[in-house]
């Protein structure tokens, strides 16, 4: 995953880092790969499980794009204490396709993504933030 900026005519690389996008398999849905809006972001994502009701986890920093999917941290059980890099699905980050159809980042990545998407954004819709200039994710 890299974020690049365009200014005047130059394109610059913010930062880059590995992530694990979606498999296509089971509950599971690969990663839609297209050029896609940045809707909003939110300081935490909640997911459900295998009932698709129940609230069993959440990942931090959460970027919703219009294509379906987010951009999250590692995800990890409501009751987890500890470091999310001792996780299991940290150590998949950028290994093989693991997610349910997001983009998975290090936590410390997504948090930078979502301060240079928000950037100083004052728009609010309950705890999402909403990008005041138009931001585009690229899915390869």
């Amino acid at each position: 995953e890299m974020v690049i900026e365009k200014t005047g005519d130059n394109w610059n690389v913010v930062t880059s880092s590995f992530v694990t996008t979606g498999k296509d398999s089971g509950s599971s849905f690969a990663t839609p790969n297209g050029t896609f809006l940045i809707a909003y972001s939110k300081p935490v994502m909640q997911y459900t499980g295998s009932d698709n009701k129940t609230v069993v986890g959440d990942a931090k920093n959460a970027v919703r794009f219009s294509g379906g999917g987010y951009m999250h941290g590692i995800p990890v059980g409501l009751n987890f204490r500890g470091s999310t890099l001792n996780t299991g699905a940290a150590h998949k980050i950028g290994t093989y396709k693991d997610s349910h159809k997001c983009v998975r980042h290090f936590d410390d990545q997504i948090e930078f993504i979502v301060g240079w998407i928000n950037a100083d954004s004052k728009i609010k819709d309950r705890d999402n933030t909403i990008p005041e200039e138009p931001v585009i994710a690229v899915v390869l």
